[in-house]
Formats: structure tokens, C-alpha cells, sequence
């Protein structure tokens, strides 16, 4: 049996096809999009009445719904980082993360070099002058120390950030466009697969996108209120 040729591009990755997986996505996502968008001309009252409806539950149970999905995005990303990624650092830059992690837990800044180093060579790790260190700034292994001494280990702190990520776009988008806008904002960001892939592995993504909600949440409540304590935060 000859098994078909996958084509690739110039970075290595393999090109989708006219009719590859990725292409039946595209068709039924901008098909779902037009279905309901035809739905919404074609019945216009319905859309009014769905829309009032879905509106007003969402304000009766805005703090339900939002814990909720909290705690499901948490359970989902703590699954996928145990069954697929089996909370195992799968590239150079996670290794280096942890490695610098451990290295802060144990009370050193930097290693020495082992005997041989040169068998012991990893990329993204630093050897000079005698020290074994990352490449790597030193905030995100900071962070995975510090949930280490709190009594987590490494592979849960992304997903425990991630789930305080969907608490403070919905505080965001809440107040920006309202409960029912937050709601879908926060299950469109939790269902999307770079999020729930990143937030369940080693990387950075999600510490910097938790510190850049916070930031325009704060300096959304400073637009609006003045004062000097959301400015400082």
C-alpha cells in the first residue's frame, strides 16, 4: 500500500490540503457563522425575544456561571495536562523553566557544571564561567518556585492561572460590554485550543496574558473612576 506524500512548507510544518481537516473546519465554522446570521434576518423577533431571554439569565446567575466556568476550564486543563501532555515538558524552553525552578527551589541562583558538561548540553541553558543557568528571564521559574513552596507542583500552576485568566476577562468584558458579552467572551477564550494547549503545559503565554488582563482591567477601572488606587494596581 503506498502511503500518500504530505507536503511541507519552508518552517517544516505540513501544508493543509483542498481538502484536509483543517479545510472542513474553515467550511463548517463560516457556515455556522452564516447559518446565524441568516437566522437572525430571517426571524428577527426570535433573535429579540432569545436575545432578552439569554440576557437575563445571565444577570440572574452572572456569578454561578462565572465560577463555573472557572472551576471547568481548571478540571478541563489539569485532564489534558495529565492525559496528553502527561505533565511532561515537551520542549527546550519548558525544560529551561523548570530547570531554573528548581534550581531557585533549592536555594541557588545558578549550578555549577557538572563533570563532562559537555555531554550535558541543552539548548536554552547557559554554560559560563562555571555556572549552569537558563537563558531565560526569571519571572516565570520564579513563579513556578513560588507555587512549588505554596504546595503545587509545577504542572498546576498554569492551569490555576489560566482560571483566574476566564475571572478577570469577565470582570473585563463585563465592564466593558456588559454580562452576557463577558460570558461568551470567556467560553469562546476557555474553548480555544492554543488556550487550552498552553495553559496546560509549561510555557509562559499564560502568566503574560493573566498580567495583561489585569493591567487593562485596572486601567479600565481608572478611566472610569479616578481614582489612585487603580492606577497604582
Amino acid at each position: 500500500q503506498m502511503e500518500r506524500e504530505q507536503a511541507f512548507d519552508p518552517a517544516g510544518f505540513p501544508q493543509a490540503g483542498p481538502f484536509s481537516r483543517t479545510f472542513w473546519q474553515v467550511v463548517l465554522g463560516v457556515l455556522a457563522v452564516c447559518t446565524a446570521v441568516a437566522w437572525a434576518g430571517w426571524f428577527p423577533e426570535e433573535t429579540i425575544a432569545l436575545r432578552s431571554k439569554v440576557s437575563a439569565f445571565s444577570s440572574r446567575h452572572f456569578l454561578t456561571i462565572s465560577l463555573a466556568l472557572s472551576v471547568v476550564t481548571l478540571i478541563v486543563l489539569l485532564l489534558i495536562a495529565t492525559l496528553v501532555l502527561q505533565q511532561f515538558p515537551n520542549s527546550g524552553d519548558e525544560y529551561a523553566y523548570l530547570f531554573q525552578a528548581h534550581t531557585f527551589a533549592s536555594g541557588r541562583l545558578w549550578n555549577e557544571l557538572p563533570p563532562l558538561e559537555r555531554f550535558f548540553t541543552l539548548n536554552w541553558i547557559v554554560e559560563k564561567d562555571g555556572k549552569w543557568v537558563s537563558l531565560y528571564p526569571l519571572g516565570w521559574p520564579g513563579l513556578l518556585t513560588l507555587g512549588g513552596l505554596l504546595g503545587f507542583p509545577e504542572w498546576m500552576v498554569n492551569p490555576i492561572l489560566a482560571s483566574l485568566s476566564i475571572l478577570v476577562l469577565i470582570l473585563l468584558a463585563q465592564r466593558l460590554e456588559g454580562t452576557t458579552v463577558a460570558l461568551v467572551a470567556a467560553l469562546m477564550f476557555a474553548t480555544t485550543p492554543f488556550f487550552l494547549f498552553n495553559a496546560a503545559s509549561y510555557f509562559t503565554h499564560l502568566p503574560i496574558s493573566l498580567a495583561a488582563l489585569v493591567l487593562a482591567y485596572f486601567c479600565v477601572r481608572f478611566c472610569a473612576s479616578g481614582k489612585a488606587i487603580d492606577a497604582l494596581l
